[in-house]
């Protein structure tokens, strides 16, 4: 499993700023601003999704160990095997781009 170098921390946002607590009292350091280019309702929404990412890609590595322990590494012409092989791989690529490996 790759190393995380993405800010680690519980991310927030109030809409068009995430940000992380930086373990200093109550100090909040900006992880990405939303640019304005689009209307507030996709801006918030995006916000949320930017501030989801740490826990999401915690939660795919999570995916990719269960399902390769319940399904084995991808291999087969099964329906089951074939559906196995491509949550996979599918979990594999969204880790892969958000480590900027792909």
């Amino acid at each position: 499993m790759a190393q995380t170098a993405h800010t680690p921390g519980n991310w927030t946002t109030d809409g068009f700023r995430v940000r992380v607590k930086t373990g200093r009292g109550t100090d909040m350091q900006a992880v990405a601003d939303i640019l304005p280019a689009m209307s507030s309702a996709e801006r918030v929404a995006n916000s949320h999704l930017v501030a989801a990412s740490p826990e999401m890609l915690a939660a795919l590595r999570l995916a990719e160990r269960a399902l390769v322990a319940v399904h084995g590494e991808p291999e087969g012409t099964s329906l089951e095997s074939k559906l196995g092989m491509d949550a996979i791989a599918s979990v594999r690529a969204a880790i892969a781009k958000a480590e900027g490996r792909s």
